[in-house]
Order: structure tokens, then C-alpha cells, then sequence
């Protein structure tokens, strides 16, 4: 009977230890709990106070640095109107030796000319006596043969051989030296006006020589021009079917990754065509015609490439602002996204609005996209908690970190560290909660990541 009381007494005296240790358990759990949120607290306002230490010396250091620049601003503007003022004295100076030199040129010019107009009139005073003088001379000789003309109607032509043997004479009328000055002088203009004509045609062939020689070289220009021409249009028709070929690969390239590409141009406009007859065309109008098609398709890739290049720039942009990157370095999914059992009892059913990703404690966490942090604290059972507003309706959340790298309002590029993996909240153990949402709807975080 003892023996019985002493086993219900220990029974109860179990018990109540069982009970005092759960109640010291939940004692402890709840001090850990206060001092964590304590810790906490007491961490954001050293956090907050070193921010506020940081923005006074942000603000000291901006009036130093606008002081400093007033300083040189200062100082420049003196150095400028330094400056400013010995241009101006220079240029007083420069133009004062000018003046000067100008009046000197001026006085030496006149003299010069003074000089000049002396000695010309010298000369032509000494032209005007010598021309008259030879103009008496040439009068009284004309003077002379007139009144010889006049006073004798016959003339005497001697001719005296050498050695003086035979002296004969020759008497002629007046009126037969007339004809025959007449007849030679006839002869004369007959023989001058044949020769210009000769001369004329002469020159007329020689000039129509010399033409059909450059007609020919120009021809000849021409035709290696057009060759040469004919040579360019085929080498830039090669480049354009090069950027064709490789416009073609990248819309292949970027069909495979499920970009929506722009259409190409219609190539109606410029195609080529052809035949063995050209009509009343020549190689220079085939040439211009080749060139004005080449112009045509060149404007046509610009625009190709241009649109194509927008579509690239606008698919980067949906790339760099939609989430596409593994959050964290490394770790597995332990959790996935949906319906699942409740982790802390481990029979009720629970909603999971992410994936948990378990990795070791303090892995980096990085942005799966680029945005503004709209949320970066403690969050509930979430712990620490990160939000990013992303382009496209896109949102991504971070959740049970054990700090955090980045603030409120700040934004972030696609990859750049927000945080490291802990268990802070509602945790069992390090990971990484993460959800994406779609136009405030939760979606699969594995069709993006």
C-alpha cells in the first residue's frame, strides 16, 4: 500500500516537473523571442543613427564641396577678366602698330608714285620728240618720191654689172609701172587669201583632230568609270547580301528565344531585273539605275536593322525587368509552390504562395530583376522581408533573411546582393522563401526562374 502511494506520489511529482519545464520552455521561447525583437529593434535604431551620422557628413561634405566650387568659379571669373583685360590692351597695341605701319605704308606708296610718274613722263617726253623726229624724216622722204612721181612721166632702170663692162638702161612709162604695181598687188592678195584659206582648213582639221582625241579619251575615261562603278555596285550588292544573311541569323537567334520580330521590308521596289537589249539606254543609265537600287535596298536593311534593334533594345529591357535569375548562390528547393502539408505540425493542409530554397546560413541573396525596393524590414512571420516592384507587373518577394542589404525606396539592378539566407520568422532552418507575383496574382516562381 505504500509502496502504491509512493508510485502515485512520484507519478504526480513527474508531472509537475513536466509541467514546470514546459512552462520555464515557453518562458525561455518567449524571452528569446522579446530579446530577438529587442536585438532587433535596438540593431534598426543603430542601423537608423548611423544613416542620420551618414547623411551629415553627405550634407557637410556637399557644403565643402559647393564652398570649394564657389572658390573656383571665384577664381576663374578674376582669372577671366585678367585675361580679358590684357586681350584688350593687346589688342589696343596690335592696333596702334598697325595704324602706325599703315600711315608709313602710305607716305612710301605716294613717294613712289611720285617717283614713278617723274620718270615716266621723262620717258615718254623722250619717246614723243624721237617719234617725231622720225615722222619729219618719213614726211620729207614721202614729200620727195611725190614730186618725183609727179614731175616725170617716164622712169630710167640702169643696170651696172660689176666690173662696169656693160651699162644697160631700161626707160619705163608711168602708166606701165601702175599696172604692173596693180597686177602685184593683185598677185599678193590672191596669194595671201589662199594661204589664210589653207591656213583655215588647217586649223579646222587640226581642231577637229584634236577633238576626236579627247572625245576618244573621255570615251575611254568614261567606259573605266563605268567599270570601275560597275565594280563598287557589285562589292556593296556582296555587303548588303552579307547584312541580309546575318540580319537573317540574329531574327533566328532571337526566334528561338520567343522574341516577336518585326517584318522586313518589301523588296518590290528595288528588285532586280534584266534582258540582252538596252535600247535606247547606255552603261551610264544602267550604272545610275544599278546605284538608285542600291540606295533603295540600303535604305530598306537601315530600316530593317533599325526596327531590329529597337526590338532587341525593347526585349532587353522586358528581360532586364522580368524575373529570370536563381535568387541565391546555390541550395535546392526544399518546398515548392502550392498545396502542401503545414511544416510545424506536419498533418494540416497549408497554401504555399512561393518556393522555399534551403541553403547555408549568410548565402547571398540577389535581385531576379531589375526595380524599387518597396518593402525592407521585419514582416511578420515572413521575418526579414524584402519587396521589389518590378516593370511589366511583375513583383518578387524575399522572406526569412538573416540581414538585409538594401533599403526602402533604393533600386536595384538585375543581380545585385539584397540580403543573406537565414531564419528569422517562422522558420524550421536557413532558407529562402520566394514568390513572384503577375499583376497581384501569385504565379509558379519556377516558369521564371
Amino acid at each position: 500500500m505504500d509502496i502504491a502511494n509512493i508510485k502515485n506520489n512520484l507519478v504526480k511529482i513527474k508531472l509537475k516537473i513536466t509541467k514546470f519545464v514546459n512552462e520555464v520552455s515557453e518562458k525561455l521561447a518567449d524571452c528569446k523571442s522579446q530579446l530577438q525583437s529587442e536585438a532587433d529593434i535596438a540593431k534598426e535604431k543603430a542601423v537608423a543613427t548611423i544613416n542620420t551620422a551618414v547623411e551629415g557628413a553627405k550634407l557637410k561634405e556637399t557644403a565643402l564641396e559647393r564652398q570649394a566650387e564657389e572658390a573656383v568659379n571665384t577664381a576663374v571669373t578674376i582669372a577671366k577678366k585678367h585675361e580679358a583685360d590684357l586681350e584688350r590692351r593687346a589688342v589696343a597695341c596690335y592696333k596702334n602698330n598697325i595704324r602706325t605701319a599703315f600711315v608709313i605704308a602710305k607716305l612710301q606708296t605716294a613717294s613712289f608714285k611720285r617717283r614713278s610718274m617723274n620718270r615716266y613722263k621723262a620717258v615718254v617726253n623722250s619717246v614723243e620728240l624721237a617719234v617725231q623726229k622720225k615722222s619729219n624724216q618719213i614726211n620729207e622722204t614721202r614729200r620727195k618720191l611725190h614730186q618725183m612721181w609727179t614731175n616725170n612721166h617716164s622712169f630710167t632702170l640702169w643696170v651696172a654689172p660689176a666690173d662696169g663692162s656693160l651699162i644697160t638702161k631700161k626707160h619705163f612709162k608711168k602708166t606701165s609701172l601702175k599696172y604692173a604695181a596693180w597686177t602685184f598687188t593683185t598677185v599678193l592678195c590672191s596669194l595671201l587669201v589662199t594661204i589664210g584659206v589653207l591656213g583655215y582648213f588647217a586649223h579646222v582639221n587640226e581642231t577637229q583632230k584634236r577633238a576626236l582625241e579627247d572625245f576618244q579619251k573621255t570615251r575611254m575615261a568614261q567606259e573605266q568609270t563605268i567599270k570601275e562603278l560597275k565594280e563598287i555596285a557589285e562589292k556593296n550588292q556582296q555587303q548588303l547580301a552579307y547584312l541580309s544573311k546575318l540580319e537573317d541569323k540574329v531574327r533566328n537567334e532571337m526566334k528561338k528565344n520567343g522574341t516577336e520580330l518585326p517584318p522586313k521590308q518589301e523588296i518590290t521596289s528595288f528588285a532586280g531585273t534584266g534582258g540582252p537589249n538596252i535600247a535606247g539606254a547606255t552603261q551610264t543609265d544602267i550604272v545610275l539605275l544599278q546605284e538608285m537600287n542600291i540606295k533603295k535596298e540600303a535604305d530598306a536593311k537601315a530600316a530593317d536593322l533599325e526596327n531590329l534593334l529597337n526590338t532587341i533594345e525593347n526585349e532587353n529591357y522586358r528581360r532586364q525587368y522580368t524575373p529570370s535569375v536563381w535568387p541565391t548562390a546555390g541550395g535546392y528547393v526544399s518546398s515548392y509552390f502550392g498545396g502542401r502539408s503545414n511544416p510545424f505540425d506536419g498533418y494540416s493542409s497549408d497554401w504555399h504562395s512561393g518556393i522555399d530554397i534551403a541553403n547555408n546560413y549568410g548565402a547571398p541573396v540577389y535581385a531576379t530583376a531589375s526595380g524599387y525596393i518597396t518593402f525592407s524590414g521585419w514582416y511578420g512571420g515572413y521575418g526579414r522581408y524584402i519587396e521589389i516592384n518590378h516593370d511589366f507587373g511583375f513583383k518578387t518577394a524575399y522572406a526569412h533573411m538573416s540581414s538585409l542589404a538594401v533599403s526602402s525606396g533604393s533600386y536595384v539592378e538585375k543581380g545585385d546582393i539584397i540580403g543573406y539566407v537565414g531564419s528569422s520568422g517562422n522558420s524550421t532552418g536557413p532558407h529562402l522563401h520566394f514568390e513572384v507575383h503577375r499583376y497581384g496574382e501569385e504565379v509558379n516562381p519556377l516558369d521564371y526562374v
